[in-house]
């Protein structure tokens, strides 16, 4: 009988090879779709009635080929899941990157990828109208460009099985060929699962169960499923891009999942209550492709959620105030509204009296506004030490209050680096600035200042926040494209974050150094910091991205922009 952990197997091997013929892209979005009734002319159309979530990509969209010729695609690696195929504990996941290989698929090479498949979906059923489900129902089709092709990669599968005594099974496809294997548990061999894999024509699909597989093969007049035509469906993707930009995307009905996983056998009570009682209604997130990479996700929230759900415990606060004192662009930026991080610790607090969070912690973060971290990465041989100059920032209207809590918290620490406790003071720009430094020239900066307390790692960065005066007001956003603009959202979020490439590239040379001077040698280490996968990580550029909230809904955006190494 098969059990979950069957069930794990499977939904491995199929995100696994539907990452394989996928793209390495990035999370594309935002605009609008109102063509929604153009999926059904996409494999979108394939699917059953009955699909509650899915995934979709499509290699041949506008979007998708300005992508393919951009730096982003380039730098974009799939190595990643081809060396962690093994851990999955499935044998046919395990070599699956030999099959394709033999049919000339090589993982490595994403362009080889692209060139045999030009789309596919990856998608998650419901109940069917005259069955109580039992068990979840997944799958995946592609399409290939190359039928020819297609039918040796599927050839070689079967062979494979074979090969392996995985038992496969001929199945009758009209017009086409398929199959089922017996797929061991490679931890637990009495484990088994079914696979049924087929293809016609240029279209394949793995499936759980033969009469779903069998099914998408036999469509002849595609009808998107049942859930792009509801009105939830139609809301949350509007905030997604145009067809013109757009090259993959995915829909996932989370309350209709909720009820079914909630009646699926082997649930215990409580995962059931929790299920029941989940807060979302839909999710919906998008790849795009302007003249840069593009994202957003976006979680509809029930109206009628409890207060004390999770999406209840965000609040947005404004980074715009800090970047003005700023004057410069920082290496990293993340900033964090102070009261989602009190509301997430007295509920963590609140849900766990083992390790519960001290009561002056929570009463010192409730008085939080705004926290943020930046860090700015010295020049390749500026530095001793491989350690970016840090900036902590907290808004708050008690500064003075915490930056004593902060100095007899910090004293310790300084006396086993510094070997004392002394607090020394200086004027920077007519502001008072306790300090205590280290023989390396490491040490902690306090100030508060225009309603922050600024706490920094070297003289150096307290001087740019104290001698900026409000220079230039969007000093990091005016760098930025309109997009990664929005995306950033310093006016008004839960978490705004941002990462220029070519500065963590800098890091990570001079940690190179370090390693080289200290005889620290690791290969693995090594290989990745070669100049030329820093070179690679330098045409990333730099990144954008933050977390809002908006009328019931959590919006998640990225997006990239070109680069010093870029221009």
């Amino acid at each position: 009988m098969k059990n979950r952990n069957n069930h794990l197997n499977f939904t491995l091997f199929i995100v696994c090879l539907f990452v394989a013929i996928s793209c390495k892209g990035k999370l594309g979005s935002s605009g609008g779709v109102e063509q929604a009734d153009n999926l059904s002319k996409t494999l979108i159309g394939y699917l059953p009635k009955n699909t509650l979530a899915f995934h979709y990509w499509d290699f041949s969209l506008p979007g998708y080929q300005k992508y393919k010729n951009s730096n982003w695609h380039k730098a974009a690696t799939p190595t990643s899941f081809v060396e962690g195929w093994n851990v999955t504990g499935n044998e046919l996941i395990a070599t699956l990157p030999e099959i394709l290989k033999q049919n000339g698929v090589t993982l490595e090479d994403k362009l080889v990828i692209e060139n045999l498949f030009s789309e596919g979906a990856a998608y998650l059923l419901g109940q069917s109208d005259n069955a109580k489900a039992t068990e979840i129902e997944y799958g995946v089709v592609v399409k290939a460009r190359d039928e020819q092709k297609l039918a040796g990669l599927t050839k070689s599968i079967k062979d494979y099985a074979l090969q392996k005594q995985l038992q496969p099974l001929d199945m009758q496809i009209d017009g086409g060929q398929g199959f089922s294997i017996a797929i061991k548990d490679k931890y637990d061999p009495k484990q088994v699962v079914d696979v049924f894999i087929g293809q016609k024509k240029n279209l394949a699909a793995i499936a759980s169960k033969k009469e779903t597989l069998i099914q998408i093969l036999a469509t002849t007049t595609p009808s998107s499923p049942v859930i792009t035509t509801e009105d939830k469906y139609k809301k949350a993707v509007r905030s997604i891009p145009g067809f013109d930009q757009l090259y993959g995307f995915g829909y996932a009905d989370i309350e209709q999942l909720s009820n079914l996983l909630s009646s699926v056998n082997q649930v215990n009570q409580d995962i059931i209550n929790t299920l029941k009682n989940q807060p979302l209604i839909s999710l919906v997130y998008a790849w795009a492709m302007n003249d840069h990479p593009y994202s957003e996700a976006v979680l509809n929230i029930k109206p009628d959620a409890d207060s004390a759900s999770l999406p209840r415990q965000f609040k947005q606060s404004s980074s715009e105030s800090l970047l003005q004192m700023y004057g410069a662009a920082p290496s990293l930026l993340l900033s964090l509204d102070g009261q989602t991080v009190h509301n997430l610790l007295a509920t963590a607090a609140n849900a766990n009296s083992q390790t519960p969070v001290p009561a002056m912690a929570l009463t010192t973060i409730k008085d939080i506004e705004r926290l943020s971290i930046l860090a700015k990465v010295n020049t390749a041989g500026q530095s001793f030490l491989p350690i970016p100059d840090l900036v902590i920032a907290v808004q708050t209207a008690k500064g003075e209050e915490l930056q004593t809590t902060l100095k007899s918290t910090i004293a310790p620490f300084m006396s086993l680096a510094a070997g004392n406790t002394s607090w020394q003071t200086k004027q920077i720009n007519g502001t008072t600035v306790t300090y205590n430094n280290t023989p390396l020239n490491l040490g902690v900066y306090l100030a508060s200042t225009k309603g922050h307390l600024l706490v920094t790692s070297s003289e150096t960065q307290m001087n740019t926040i104290l001698g900026a005066g409000g220079k230039s007001a969007q000093s990091l956003a005016t760098l930025l494209p309109a997009k990664a603009q929005d995306a950033l959202a310093l006016k008004q979020s839960i978490m705004s974050f941002y990462l220029d490439f070519n500065d963590l590239a800098t890091a990570l040379q001079n940690a190179q150094g370090m390693m080289q001077m200290s005889g620290n040698q690791n290969d693995a280490l090594s290989k990745a910091l070669e100049p030329k996968q820093l070179e690679m990580l330098r045409k990333l550029g730099r990144l954008s991205a933050s977390l809002k909230l908006e009328d019931n809904v959590l919006r998640f955006q990225t997006a990239y922009a070109p680069g010093s190494a870029q221009q």
